[in-house]
């Protein structure tokens, strides 16, 4: 609220006005007549005077105090808040759906690590999670992988990989070589969050037989021998039956060097 200098009331007269003492030269023209009755700029005209400011510039002054004592203080609009979006949140699978997937683990006797729970933030929460350390072939670059993914690819790996390894391409399957799971970034191109942020994909690149052969996804898909190319196609078709979803060199650029596979989003195959 303003503060008013209350030496500008409308009502009272300026305490400036009372006389001076007689022996106080106010002027070169001489002292100032003392009057009893209330200051009135009509009364004295031209030839009063308060010190240096006469009444002419002293109304200005007490009209500006009054309007500026009145009018409210303009309020400053509200700095804008940024308009974040919250950052998606990913459900936990129920307790009953991580024990039976550790139980289906343990019967097929693969052995892993449970995982602890992992928030990176952005959306990349990891629940239910496991380090596969042995299902019968070794496979570079495992970390991270929810259960229903790491049973799923062990399953694939053992009744899948290795069977069409020996019986198309004549040799044991020996390792397998990957790109990792657990990634927290976006699909590329998009600004979508990739399933690997949920340690929920898996990419795989090379196939190493007991002969030496490497039948890679980037130099066989269309460049290898009719075995390999026979080969990477089933167990690629092998993948899609048990992935929600599979992407290969089909599928755009980004997937020419492995094979992308998901436990979530929308069933996809290409």
């Amino acid at each position: 609220m303003p503060v008013v200098d209350e030496r500008f009331e409308l009502n009272e007269p300026d305490p400036r006005l009372k006389a001076a003492p007689a022996d106080t030269p106010h002027s070169r023209a001489g002292p100032i007549k003392i009057v009893s009755q209330p200051f009135s700029a009509a009364a004295y005209g031209h030839r009063v005077h308060i010190g240096r400011i006469g009444v002419a510039g002293l109304l200005p002054l007490v009209l500006l105090a009054c309007v500026s004592s009145d009018r409210p203080e303009p309020r400053r609009p509200a700095a804008a808040r940024p308009n974040r979006r919250p950052p998606p949140r990913v459900p936990e699978p129920p307790p009953a759906e991580t024990r039976q997937c550790l139980a289906d683990l343990d019967t097929d006797r693969v052995e892993y690590r449970v995982l602890p729970r992992q928030d990176l933030g952005g959306g990349c929460v990891v629940v239910g999670a496991v380090q596969l350390l042995d299902i019968g072939v070794p496979v570079s670059g495992l970390t991270s992988m929810r259960c229903p993914l790491a049973r799923n690819f062990s399953n694939w790996v053992r009744y899948g990989v290795a069977p069409a390894a020996k019986q198309m391409l004549g040799s044991e399957l020996t390792r397998i070589e990957s790109y990792g799971t657990f990634n927290c970034r976006p699909i590329a191109g998009s600004g979508r969050l990739s399933e690997h942020g949920r340690a929920n994909a898996v990419d795989i690149a090379v196939f190493v037989l007991a002969d030496g052969r490497r039948v890679s996804v980037l130099g066989g898909w269309n460049d290898g021998s009719n075995e390999e190319r026979r080969f990477l196609r089933t167990v690629f078709k092998s993948a899609c039956r048990r992935f929600t979803t599979a992407l290969g060199p089909e599928y755009n650029a980004a997937h020419a060097n492995h094979f992308h596979l998901d436990m979530g989003g929308r069933p996809l195959c290409r």
